[in-house]
């Protein structure tokens, strides 16, 4: 069984209900009911279950109803399971183009608007944004050269949902910590496995959920946490 987005409902009632998320996945809400019930599957009919989404907000409120699950989120085997690494960009190009028209700028432009992922401190490769990449592309193949638009106007709507997010639990906090990351360019933190709306929401909280949300993203490791800095261009401007 595969599920998508198994949070998407989750981070839209955070955004504006916070009682009915709750309700929703309570002992008795029927959120968590459902997969008590999918956990019983796998002693007959469900061999295997592979669940993707962004953020880990509901998965704390889960764990008592479906405690068979492994997250791994930050393993270093996944880390370019979602992006493209450069080299494999380069072959995208040359896929679109003619040798003859591949310029050095197409590249470094897309490594400033586009490249700067890393999701495992222990990850080899830095990965550029899939879906910005094909976005750009895309614009290449049908009129030989970049479109002036250099942001998907499909990632940017996405991102006027954290708008409302700012708001979660501690507003001021959160965009303080934001402001903080904005004009620093980097920020310290231990990175959150999961979130429970129990419980107030830390900075480390906040800050690591901006990272699964894919406006932090890991620069190194330090002693006792993980420095978090904005990826690329294009994050920074959203």
């Amino acid at each position: 069984m595969i599920i998508d987005e198994y949070d998407h409902f989750a981070n839209e009632l955070l955004s504006f209900n916070l009682q009915l998320f709750q309700d929703s996945i309570s002992k008795n809400g029927f959120v968590r009911k459902w997969y008590e019930v999918l956990k019983e599957a796998t002693e007959t009919s469900v061999r295997k279950i592979f669940a993707t989404g962004v953020s880990l907000i509901t998965l704390d409120s889960l764990t008592s109803g479906f405690n068979i699950g492994k997250n791994i989120t930050r393993s270093p085997k996944l880390n370019e399971m979602m992006g493209f690494t450069e080299e494999e960009v380069t072959w995208l190009i040359g896929q679109t183009l003619s040798k003859g028209t591949i310029t050095e700028q197409m590249l470094v432009t897309m490594k400033r608007y586009y490249n700067g992922y890393l999701f495992s401190e222990k990850g080899e490769n830095r990965v550029f944004n899939s879906d910005m990449i094909l976005y750009y592309l895309s614009s290449l193949y049908e009129l030989r050269e970049p479109s002036e638009l250099l942001l998907d106007m499909n990632i940017a709507s996405d991102y006027g949902k954290l708008g409302r997010l700012m708001r979660l639990k501690s507003p001021e906090s959160n965009i303080a910590v934001l402001k903080n990351i904005v004009y620093s360019g980097e920020i310290s933190s231990q990175i959150t496995p999961q979130f429970s709306m129990e419980k107030e929401v830390s900075q480390d909280d906040f800050t690591s959920l901006l990272f699964y949300l894919g406006l932090f993203t890991i620069k190194q490791a330090i002693p006792g946490e993980i420095l978090l800095h904005i990826p690329n261009y294009v994050i920074r401007g959203l």
